[in-house]
């Protein structure tokens, strides 16, 4: 998509500007079902909500809720949630917090599930310190 976007020069997208939105949106599409990416993400986000609510019942002083849609993803702690996401962010794990209290996942539908294991064994750790 971004190729598409640069090759044609499709840098701002209005409602008088043709098909151009569309088409881009149209080839979005086309490859989210080409690669099954819906079905991929909601297989990968319940395995990392099942790790994450393990997690959770094995910590239940540090993590209040775990909830999520596929890779939609809301981990609200109950310990101070600034510190834990700086070191998050530290380490290399890159997330949002929201509210103070929630790490908010949003991972690309293409994120390697490798990638899902470092992020919930370095919140255990980090947790666990």
């Amino acid at each position: 998509v971004c190729q598409m976007v640069a090759v044609h020069d499709l840098h701002h997208f209005g409602r008088h500007g043709g098909g151009q939105g569309a088409a881009v949106a149209a080839k979005v599409v086309e490859i989210m079902q080409r690669d099954h990416l819906a079905d991929r993400a909601a297989a990968l986000g319940g395995r990392l909500l099942e790790t994450l609510r393990g997690l959770q019942a094995a910590l239940p002083d540090k993590i209040r809720e775990v909830r999520g849609l596929g890779l939609m993803i809301g981990v609200e702690l109950a310990v101070p949630a600034q510190a834990v996401w700086e070191e998050l962010l530290r380490r290399g794990i890159i997330c949002n917090l929201s509210h103070g209290t929630t790490l908010r996942l949003l991972p690309p539908l293409t994120i390697d599930e490798a990638d899902l294991d470092v992020f919930t064994a370095t919140l255990e750790a980090i947790l666990r310190s």
